[in-house]
């Protein structure tokens, strides 16, 4: 059965057309062993059995016969009761004895007429039946026919059963993938409407002093911009510049086209440019931040882009803590990596969002009035991370019970660290092999 079948990429749903190639199973030709250690016997048997068109296997021999048995499948066994060494019952018993061949039908030949205990003892053995020499060819083919199509359509009926059994697995299984996907798809939908709602929110909030400020100038034309005035239009762009860029990293991070510039940097330089960045937030929260960063810790990464991500780390754990809360700041290192460890005592993450919280758009933690942000920042500083050959982890006991945040980059001089650009005014920035 040549067809063509249709399955779906287990990670996107996408239907994939299957090479058309032939899945029916194929269904073996019933062979006939033939043992007997006469040769006439074995070419008479062979010339009557012939008009069946099956394949025949002769053997001279128990010894024989057992090792074809090992060797090949049968459909039919014709054996001669008197042979030399092993006779046919002793053989019969040998078959009879391995798992392979229990079931295997044997007719059992003889020249001893009338000789009610041979065949007393063959049905003892399993024989399906008992024949005389000389032998008659249309009842030996006629006896023969039945034990093979018997075989034959035994191991059809099996196929078929596989075949359906196979089918329905295959059925099974792709109704459980569309279902997958089609989940995926309604929460991925889920959260990108939960994004844009929260992208309007994030934009409405500095657009509305900004506003405020050009109406304040329209009817004032000649009236000056107070110092107060220009602090609300630093701050409010500022928000509008940050919104932007995550959305820009975001369309960058989706086409491949983030570029570092890496470079022998101090951890403990990066953590004191982004606590810098970061000190505006820290203020108006009131947070007590704490840094303990006792030893130089040398490694090779971009240090806008790392400072990106801690700068990340620390805003997260501002927006997450209660006004007046505890952040604390760690550097040290392991064997192979160096890290950057940002602790708060905020609201915490609850178990479930535990490993989804780097995913694009969770909002799960957004506040009400947006303060959470976008749902970017946390998928923006795991794929930076990532490009530095890196990894970032978070923990929390659950609600209300804080969070550690905890980046990792290749110690300098491991295997994993990347290589410092060269110090030349027209070096491309380096885009990192993953």
């Amino acid at each position: 059965m040549v067809s063509t079948h249709m399955t779906y990429d287990v990670n996107t749903g996408v239907p994939i057309e299957m090479e058309s190639i032939d899945t029916h199973p194929v269904v073996s030709v019933g062979k006939i062993l033939v043992v007997d250690d006469t040769a006439a016997n074995l070419v008479a048997a062979e010339a009557a059995l012939a008009p069946l068109e099956r394949p025949i296997v002769t053997a001279n021999s128990g010894q024989e016969a057992l090792a074809c048995l090992l060797e090949q499948d049968f459909a039919l066994v014709l054996l001669d009761v008197n042979m030399p060494d092993m006779d046919g019952f002793e053989t019969a018993r040998f078959i009879r004895s391995y798992e392979r061949t229990k079931h295997v039908p044997i007719i059992f030949v003889t020249a001893r007429e009338h000789d009610q205990a041979s065949v007393l003892r063959a049905y003892s053995l399993g024989a399906v039946d008992f024949l005389f020499t000389p032998l008659v060819p249309e009842v030996l083919r006629a006896k023969a026919s039945v034990f093979v199509t018997l075989h034959e359509r035994t191991e059809q009926l099996a196929i078929e059963r596989l075949e359906r059994a196979f089918e329905n697995r295959r059925r099974d299984f792709e109704t459980a993938t569309l279902r997958r996907e089609r989940d995926a798809l309604e929460e991925y939908d889920r959260r990108k409407d939960s994004f844009l709602a929260i992208l309007a929110h994030e934009l409405r909030n500095p657009l509305a002093p900004l506003r405020t400020l050009i109406d304040l100038i329209h009817s004032d034309p000649k009236r000056g911009l107070t110092s107060k005035m220009v602090d609300v239009l630093e701050r409010q762009t500022n928000v509008l510049i940050r919104l932007v860029d995550d959305l820009l990293d975001l369309s960058r991070i989706k086409a491949d086209k983030i570029e570092l510039r890496p470079e022998h940097v101090d951890l403990r330089d990066v953590v004191e440019a982004a606590i810098v960045t970061s000190r505006p937030l820290l203020e108006q929260r009131r947070h007590t931040l704490t840094v303990d960063a006792p030893s130089r810790q040398m490694v090779v990464v971009d240090s806008i882009r790392m400072t990106q991500v801690v700068c990340n780390l620390i805003n997260n754990a501002a927006r997450y803590t209660n006004a007046g809360g505890c952040i604390d700041v760690a550097v040290g290192e392991t064997e192979e990596f160096a890290f950057i460890r940002v602790r708060d005592n905020g609201i915490g993450i609850p178990t479930e969002l535990q490993d989804t919280i780097f995913n694009m758009f969770v909002q799960e933690r957004v506040r009400s009035d947006g303060s959470g942000g976008l749902g970017l920042g946390l998928a923006l500083a795991r794929r930076l991370v990532e490009l530095h050959r890196g990894s970032i982890v978070c923990s929390s006991e659950g609600a209300n019970k804080g969070s550690t945040f905890e980046v990792r980059v290749p110690r300098l001089g491991t295997a994993r660290a990347l290589c410092a650009r060269k110090r030349t005014q027209d070096l491309e920035p380096l885009r990192p092999s993953l």
